[in-house]
């Protein structure tokens, strides 16, 4: 796997150098120019395509789809991962055909594991560090 560095930040928090590089490559001043925080301990919620989770199932819509432009989002937000603070959250987005068939897994990020930025409706954008295996943190909801 090769790892990614940002020039200016540390063990994946907001404020240095990320160490262990990230875990896709991100746009200039990416994640910085979002105004992320670092991830404290909290578990949200992701949908995956199968009923195991994998490292797979961490990757940006970006990283799954190179050549695709993400007309809603900027360039470093279609590099980060989406998560959601609730269950109920991300039980409607299952309604929407694209999800259908997906599950629901939670996931807990430990400090270090990347910087984060909540949004009002829920939706989390997770910029993943490369070191932080976020497989024993997970766990299959339905």
């Amino acid at each position: 796997m090769q790892l990614y560095s940002s020039p200016t930040l540390r063990m994946c928090n907001v404020d240095g150098q990320c160490a262990a590089g990230w875990a896709e490559p991100f746009p200039q001043n990416c994640p910085q120019n979002e105004s992320p925080s670092n991830s404290t301990g909290e578990t949200l919620f992701r949908l995956i395509r199968g009923n195991t989770v994998e490292l797979d199932d961490f990757r940006s819509h970006q990283d799954l789809n190179p050549d695709r432009h993400f007309s809603n989002s900027t360039p470093c937000q279609a590099r980060s991962v989406s998560l959601w603070t609730t269950l109920e959250q991300v039980r409607s987005l299952r309604r929407l055909r694209a999800h259908r068939t997906k599950h629901i897994v939670t996931v807990r990020l430990e400090a270090g594991s990347g910087v984060v930025k909540p949004k009002d409706n829920g939706h989390v954008s997770w910029w993943r560090c490369a070191a932080y295996d976020p497989l024993p943190m997970t766990a299959v909801v339905e």
